[in-house]
């Protein structure tokens, strides 16, 4: 859609998602995950396959998976039945890292390409505190 709502293109995706699942434009490419592949799939803005990169931090039989955009080349994907949390490198197509601190993660997203912030489904409104480059846990914050 463009900014006025105007439907500007649409294509078929093969996730069959029955809860949340995200999508991101990165380096003017969409990303969706494809949880019966393992993979992450690749389209160019006209919808056109560009590759997908098989990820073995995806689930096959959950669809829980957030995404946030982490500088002009990667996306980080927060896989709540793998309890995963990594970080991929879409023109390479490498896994660059693969974090199992949080349980359950959920929410995620990426501050000013230095820090990855994590949630998960809690009584205590408690963020994990990842290093964007490495995947470390750098802080758990409770608020």
């Amino acid at each position: 859609y463009d900014m006025t709502g105007k439907l500007k293109r649409s294509w078929k995706h093969s996730c069959l998602s029955k809860n949340y699942n995200k999508l991101r434009v990165v380096s003017n490419k969409v990303v969706v995950s494809s949880a019966q592949d393992q993979a992450l799939t690749v389209y160019d803005l006209q919808g056109q396959l560009v590759k997908q990169i098989k990820c073995p931090g995806i689930s096959k039989t959950g669809s829980d998976k957030a995404m946030a955009v982490c500088g002009d080349d990667s996306v980080i994907v927060s896989d709540y039945y793998t309890n995963s949390v990594f970080r991929v490198n879409i023109d390479s197509g490498e896994v660059m890292w693969t974090s199992k601190h949080v349980q359950g993660p959920q929410g995620v997203v990426c501050y000013k390409n230095r820090y990855v912030l994590v949630t998960n489904y809690n009584t205590d409104t408690r963020i994990w505190i990842l290093d964007a480059d490495t995947g470390k846990l750098v802080k758990v914050s409770f608020t």
